[in-house]
């Protein structure tokens, strides 16, 4: 829901003339800020849609904007759009206001010229995700978040936040042969919402919540009221004095949701849509009616707690009203925004919106296309506007995330929406804000700043999230230095020259790199670092912990793995552990002298147990070997090997590859006397 002041929508009472602004940044660094002037009056459009017939849930929906440029001297013709990032603004003007707000941020796919205009067709960055998904070293048990990280790190967008609903979800199902589009739908599904890119050009999960469905209008003063749960009863629903209606304060702040009542064309069904059931698999619940049945890989192994805990409660008992109409331009609607639909009757209709096509100079076309049916089978990715048909690809640099996040703060800062100030005077000295809209109640984004802290708030104060305080202390929610990425981070000392990793989770990290002299505390994924060591750890699909190798990162399957059995305790190899053996790696290089000739004969193979793995092993007691070592002579013991326990206890080891050399000795004493005895025969 786009936020706008109050006589922002005054305004619009009176007039509905929106114009357009656009900033194209083309692919060799030419920057164009074309006016409404530029452009042709019709053909010029912005479509915010699921495309689809039903709930959309899992959804992945990529906005289109479609603009008209005047070329009638060829002065445009020059230039190459293809590729081409572009900001797009709203503007309203009148008497009384001049304002305007981003429609978002887009790439140029497809220009067309056709004799005097240029026609521009733009997506948001929702399109670099319809690409196969490779996961390569992630790999399944994670939670959502960190799946959907994965998926946008390898798509090369920007994720908003580091939380959203279920996000901390546990999901151990498969994430293979999908596209990112495909898994962001899955994700967004569990999320119980359906996933966009923001406006500033962010991917953000919007969920359906609790309250929902269940929201009421607002209003103080006159008759506004349900009766029968479809009419609004009592009262003629116009506004007569500027935000007043019916002589109640009407104050447009106050409500989350849209007011239409200027319509063309205007189609209700004549039932209200009752979810009454949710179906993952054999996981059910809610009762026979309007059943929304679901797939997701990601969760088949979880459908019922999918279903029980997370889906089925928010959406069981849904009730919303489908519909479509053309509305007098209203450019303030977003997906899935609440809407209170009036008919010319005066009757009223909760719904929510599925659809939005908005056409400069001329009408909004809003729709909610779940179907009035007593069944609804919902696919787990609805279809997506398809705006091209035989678009070529894109080929651009592979650009890191700290540049996307470079790119993204200088489109910000080439915004020119400006901000007000209040100042509040106290006993102790001033408290600044810094405001998007002119009146501090009515704006959304705050900076707040007092003696000990700068703050920033992004919900019109309900609460500062991102900030510095006066010691130093800053919470943010994304920190990008050279070749450095920290999402959503509590710094309170950071160390570090150099930091590139994609998530850690770590009490503190000290040294120079993080590959570099120490790293403290915390776990990361299944690997725990602390002053002893590293620790590798199981997990629920695969309880024994394995290191992998692979040639490179293209390639999906390893190319070799050490891991350690559950059963037995043995470190298993594949293909092969190889010894460094060159001669030019050793020094004081003798023959094995007779001694370990009367070590072999003095030590005895045993079998025995290990008391952490039960089965039966084959080999030697350090112990047995100590003895023989210093009954053979010798001053140096190889083959013994000293190392810490789990307890923290001094134990004996031995060197099994050493026992290799004592063994070829014998055998080699062994076969001379063959030989021997075969010449001292042959001589008889």
């Amino acid at each position: 829901m786009i936020n706008v002041s109050t006589d922002y929508r005054k305004a619009m009472l009176k007039s509905r003339k929106f114009k357009r602004r656009a900033v194209f940044t083309l692919a060799d660094g030419t920057v164009l800020e074309l006016g409404d002037h530029d452009f042709t009056v019709r053909n010029n459009t912005l479509v915010d849609s699921a495309d689809a017939n039903g709930i959309p849930l899992g959804a992945a929906i990529c906005r289109s904007v479609q603009l008209e440029i005047q070329n009638f001297n060829d002065e445009y013709s020059k230039y190459d759009f293809y590729g081409a990032r572009l900001h797009v603004y709203c503007v309203f003007e009148n008497d009384s206001i001049v304002d305007e707000f981003t429609e978002g941020l887009f790439t140029v796919l497809q220009p067309e010229t056709e004799g005097t205009t240029i026609t521009i067709t733009a997506l948001d960055d929702m399109y670099k995700a319809d690409i196969d998904y490779k996961p390569l070293w992630f790999h399944t048990p994670c939670t959502l978040y960190q799946l959907l990280q994965n998926v946008c790190d390898f798509a090369g967008i920007l994720l908003a936040t580091s939380s959203f609903y279920n996000s901390d979800f546990v999901i151990e199902g498969d994430i293979n042969n999908k596209t990112c589009r495909e898994m962001i739908g899955l994700i967004a599904m569990l999320a119980v919402g359906n996933a966009r890119i923001s406006r500033t050009g962010q991917l953000e999960i919007i969920s359906y919540t609790n309250d929902y469905f269940d929201f009421a209008p607002e209003k103080d003063g006159g008759s506004f009221k349900y009766t029968d749960g479809a009419n609004l009863d009592g009262g003629s629903f116009s506004f007569t004095d500027g935000d007043n209606e019916d002589c109640g304060d009407f104050e447009y702040r106050d409500i989350n949701y849209h007011i239409l009542d200027s319509w063309k064309n205007l189609r209700v069904e004549t039932d209200d849509v009752v979810i009454t059931g949710v179906r993952m698999g054999s996981a059910f619940m809610g009762y026979q009616g309007y059943i929304l049945e679901l797939t997701n890989p990601l969760a088949e192994k979880h459908y019922n707690d999918a279903v029980f805990d997370h889906l089925a409660p928010i959406l069981v008992g849904a009730r919303f009203r489908p519909f479509t109409g053309d509305s007098v331009a209203y450019p303030l609607a977003e997906f899935m925004d609440r809407v209170l639909i009036v008919d010319r009757k005066g009757n009223t209709y909760k719904s929510f919106l599925t659809n939005i096509n908005f056409v400069y100079n001329g009408f909004t076309t809003f729709s909610n296309s779940a179907e009035p049916a007593l069944r609804n089978a919902l696919k787990p990715i609805s279809n997506y506007t398809k705006v091209l048909q035989d678009t070529k690809a894109i080929v651009e640099e592979e650009r890191t995330m700290r540049q996307l996040a470079e790119q993204r703060l200088q489109n910000e800062i080439n915004d020119k929406s400006g901000l007000y100030q209040t100042v509040d005077v106290g006993d102790s000295g001033f408290i600044y804000y810094m405001h998007d809209k002119e009146e501090l109640e009515e704006s959304t984004v705050i900076w707040k700043l007092t003696a000990n802290a700068f703050a920033i708030s992004n919900n019109g104060g309900q609460s500062y999230d991102f900030g510095l305080d006066k010691m130093g202390m800053a919470i943010v929610n994304s920190l990008f230095a050279n070749d450095a990425v920290l999402k959503r981070a509590l710094i309170d000392d950071l160390e570090a020259l150099r930091i590139k990793a994609g998530s850690v989770d770590a009490e503190n990290i000290t040294g120079d790199t993080i590959k570099g002299k120490t790293m403290e505390g915390g776990k990361i994924t299944g690997v725990e670092v602390n002053a002893d060591g590293i620790e590798l750890y199981g997990n629920k699909s695969i309880s024994e912990p394995y290191i992998d190798f692979h040639y490179n990162r293209s390639s999906a399957d390893y190319t070799g793995r050490i891991w350690q059995t559950s059963a037995t305790g043995n470190l298993i190899a594949i293909p092969a552990i190889s010894s460094t053996s060159d001669r030019r790696l050793k020094e004081d290089i003798k023959d094995l002298d007779d001694k370990y000739l009367t070590l072999f004969d003095s030590i005895n193979p045993k079998s025995f147990r290990l008391k952490k793995y039960p089965s039966l092993r084959l080999g030697f007691i350090a112990q047995d070997v100590d003895e023989a070592l210093d009954n053979a002579g010798f001053e140096e013991k190889p083959l013994i090997e000293p190392m810490k326990g789990d307890d923290g206890n001094d134990y004996l080891g031995i060197t099994y590859d050493d026992m290799i050399a004592v063994l070829w000795k014998k055998v080699q004493s062994l076969q001379e006397q063959i030989n021997a005895l075969k010449e001292a025969k042959h001589g008889d």
